[in-house]
């Protein structure tokens, strides 16, 4: 192993680190390809471990590894999401330690926020406050309407302005500004909403194709 190379005694102690601070730690760069990079070793030494004392000492090692990892995430994963709603209601958190995989995921989030709140908080006022009248419409009509609302819905997406991208690196499961869900990998030719597709060209995730 090189001196550049993450060990279980880094990933424990950042798991510290991260769990006693509210404000997301200071990672290198690099983290989470080495945190693969130092969990592949430990596989291809359990492959080749040559005695059963060994190969229990590793399969632990590579338990406790995966967890940490897990845990380390998460936690980070969190204070990401409490960053994005901050942003989105005015504030201004700190970012400073993001890394690159982390400052993609804060933006989308931030992109489908305030698509959900655009959509959802509009002032509403009531033109006419005086009692109303309701009347019993026949069903057919109701369903007439419910159809045509929903080919209007599916005319509006046709129209929606999209591009297609190639994505230069694999990303976390996330969902896109048109509420989908969308698991990303290195190579995926993929066609989206033509904003959404920026924000990962502009963040070195993406290459638009047309």
């Amino acid at each position: 192993m090189n001196d550049d190379d993450l060990s279980y005694k880094d990933l424990r102690r950042l798991h510290q680190l991260e769990k006693r601070s509210s404000a997301i730690a200071q990672l290198r760069n690099d983290f989470y390809i080495k945190v693969m990079d130092y969990i592949k070793e430990l596989e291809q030494i359990l492959d080749n471990a040559d005695s059963p004392q060994k190969r229990k000492l590793i399969e632990d090692e590579l338990k406790n590894a995966r967890q940490a990892f897990r845990e380390i995430y998460e936690l980070r994963e969190k204070k990401i999401v409490l960053a994005a709603l901050s942003k989105v209601r005015g504030g201004n958190p700190d970012l400073r330690n993001l890394i690159h995989e982390e400052t993609v995921l804060f933006e989308m989030l931030v992109d489908v926020l305030k698509t959900a709140r655009d959509n959802t908080l509009i002032d509403k006022k009531t033109e006419d406050s005086s009692p109303q009248t309701y009347e019993t419409e026949p069903i057919n009509k109701k369903v007439d309407e419910k159809e045509a609302n929903h080919h209007e819905e599916v005319k509006k997406e046709d129209n929606e302005e999209r591009t297609v991208v190639l994505m230069k690196k694999d990303l976390p499961t996330f969902v896109g500004i048109n509420m989908k869900r969308y698991t990303l990998r290195e190579n995926d030719v993929i066609s989206m909403p033509l904003n959404m597709g920026e924000t990962l060209e502009k963040r070195g995730a993406a290459e638009k194709v047309r």
